[in-house]
């Protein structure tokens, strides 16, 4: 394993190169590089893999943003910069998903600083997402005892139309 040798080479590349296929292949070594990182305990690499990403939005910020979050909080024990990366998960996706994990993190992350009530906000903020993983760890959190589901989303005739017109 030469992983040594390979930070200094990821971090010497361009953080998001302007090529769609660049950008695949840089993303798919940062990532290996992240989770050789994790294997053998090298936390700080794992962190700094992730925290330079460099990229402005879409899926991979959003996943690098958790993952250099998650690091920072969980194995670097530093929740002030995991709220940073958190809270740019949260600006970067409206997605249910992510609002709820973001807001789940960043719950953990201020209640890690001793912020109780920001920890409690947070969590319920994040239980407004019941529907998804992180929504169900924040309600939990937030010391709620049933679940009360969100309304079925009402479909358009121009939903209709435009999902019969997809031809996936």
């Amino acid at each position: 394993n030469r992983q040594s040798e390979a930070f200094p080479i990821l971090s010497a590349l361009p953080a998001a190169p302007s090529s769609t296929d660049a950008q695949n292949t840089l993303w798919s070594e940062r990532r290996n590089y992240f989770l050789d990182a994790l294997q053998v305990r090298n936390w700080q690499a794992a962190y700094d893999s992730m925290a330079g990403h460099g990229f402005p939005g879409g899926d991979r910020m959003v996943d690098a943003e958790f993952f250099a979050g998650w690091v920072a909080l969980t194995k670097l024990n530093d929740p002030a910069r995991a709220t940073r990366h958190f809270e740019a998960l949260r600006q970067a996706s409206s997605t249910p998903i992510t609002q709820g994990r973001a807001l789940y993190w960043l719950g953990r992350a201020a209640e890690a600083q001793g912020q109780t009530p920001a920890a409690v906000n947070y969590y319920q903020a994040g239980s407004r997402h019941i529907q998804t993983f992180y929504g169900q760890l924040a309600a939990e959190k937030a010391g709620q005892t049933t679940i009360t589901l969100p309304a079925d989303p009402v479909i358009t005739a121009a939903d209709r139309a435009a999902f019969e017109n997809n031809e996936v």
